[in-house]
């Protein structure tokens, strides 16, 4: 019994976290922050004394926690600024490894996998809320900035309790994601999708919203590949959905091309959207493909161990990598930069062996992908408490949603033939 409530307020403790939340703790008062950490030890602590987890598991998070700590430890060795930068190096670690800690130990089975990815639905339904709220009062950005003393938002470019748009738009692609494990009631779960993809479209971030497209198309096409319909009921759904694409063509440019055309032209969300190549970014606000190439320059000229953590996190007079792999690369050396590719790559392969169900498998694959591909897009995957909560559940799922009784089935099968 003292398990399972511990357990419970724990992942509760983890999805306050993933929703933004917690960070407003320390903003109302120190006591409540330090209290709510000490909340999930305590939870972590009562769970291992209570319910005789097998501390094997814990082996999946050593590879990437052993990194974090590696390039921390490297990166202040290096740093020419060791003494500004020591203490939110070290905070950044104990943050990786207390959630890290949290995710190990509260997501124990696929019931509680689904626990947690149920309340990330409900984190995701309040930040919705602020997301519409947001939209058509730009106060309330502007109220949220000031109370989380930060200077990073936009107020055409709404954020929830995240603040920062494309940290948003990040936050609720993976929460749309772990919606995959979700159990609950339908209509809820489904809510917080298409809530998702609302409120991203309002964050016009396209970090969030290209993702989103690619794995809305690989969930469609799993759900066409399993579903019950015969081929000619799929035929005639295509063919409808490609008849009204047409007819919906035809209306805009025939009918009211024009007035369309204003209406994007002048809608902020949707021109963003459409600019897949920048071009409406100034000198002062340089494009992301622009700023890694000024960060992948400086990485390329640096020292070969490096320039030192948080070197290659942006200034006053110029954005950040806004890319991982450039990031780790700058601030701690190529050495580093490979050890951390290996360490994606061995949490890849974890996904793609054992008896782990097809449907599953893809669901895990497709986590990875867009966390990947995220990298390419920011540079705060190691001290962002979405990114840390995502990368480990991305080592947890594997152990969690192997079918053991099917593993038993191809041992026993092996056997019978090595003996037949």
């Amino acid at each position: 019994m003292a398990a399972r409530i511990g357990t419970f307020l724990l992942l509760v403790c983890l999805a306050i976290v993933y929703s933004g939340g917690e960070r407003y703790f320390y903003l109302i008062s120190r006591t409540l922050e330090y209290g709510f950490d000490l909340l999930m030890i305590a939870c972590i602590v009562l769970v291992v004394s209570t319910s005789g987890i097998r501390m094997v598991a814990v082996l999946d998070a050593l590879p990437y926690l052993g990194f974090v700590v590696a390039y921390t430890v490297w990166g202040l060795v290096v740093s020419p600024v060791q003494w500004l930068v020591a203490s939110s190096a070290v905070s950044a670690v104990l943050l990786n490894v207390l959630l890290f800690a949290g995710i190990f130990v509260g997501v124990l089975d696929r019931r509680r996998l689904a626990t947690l990815a149920y309340l990330i639905q409900l984190a995701v339904l309040v930040n919705v809320a602020l997301v519409l709220w947001e939209a058509v009062d730009y106060t309330l950005t502007r109220s949220l900035a000031n109370f989380a003393h930060t200077a990073y938002y936009v107020l055409e470019r709404p954020g929830g309790l995240w603040v920062q748009p494309n940290d948003a738009a990040i936050a609720l692609l993976f929460g749309a994601l772990l919606s995959f494990w979700a159990r609950g009631p339908k209509a809820v779960i489904w809510l917080a999708r298409a809530g998702s993809a609302v409120a991203i479209f309002l964050t016009a971030s396209r970090t969030g919203m290209y993702p989103l497209i690619l794995c809305a198309g690989i969930f469609g096409a799993m759900k066409v590949i399993t579903s019950r319909w015969d081929g000619r009921l799929w035929m005639a759904a295509v063919g409808l959905g490609g008849a009204a694409m047409i007819v919906g063509g035809a209306l805009l440019v025939f009918l009211e091309g024009e007035a369309i055309g204003l209406w994007i032209s002048t809608n902020y969300d949707l021109t963003r959207f459409l600019d897949l190549g920048q071009s409406l970014r100034v000198p002062s606000d340089p494009s992301r493909t622009a700023a890694a190439q000024i960060w992948f320059a400086k990485a390329l000229d640096g020292p070969w161990g490096g320039s030192g953590i948080y070197s290659f996190q942006g200034s006053l007079s110029l954005e950040g990598a806004h890319d991982m792999y450039i990031m780790v690369w700058g601030e701690t050396g190529v050495l580093s930069l490979i050890a951390y590719l290996g360490v994606l790559i061995a949490g890849v392969l974890h996904a793609l062996s054992g008896a782990i169900p097809s449907r599953d498998r893809v669901g895990v694959l497709t986590l990875w992908a867009v966390y990947l591909i995220v990298g390419l897009t920011t540079h705060t995957q190691f001290s962002s408490v979405v990114g840390i909560i995502v990368i480990a559940l991305l080592y947890r799922l594997p152990g969690v949603l192997r079918d053991r009784h099917f593993q038993a089935r191809i041992e026993e099968t092996l056997e019978q033939s090595r003996f037949a």
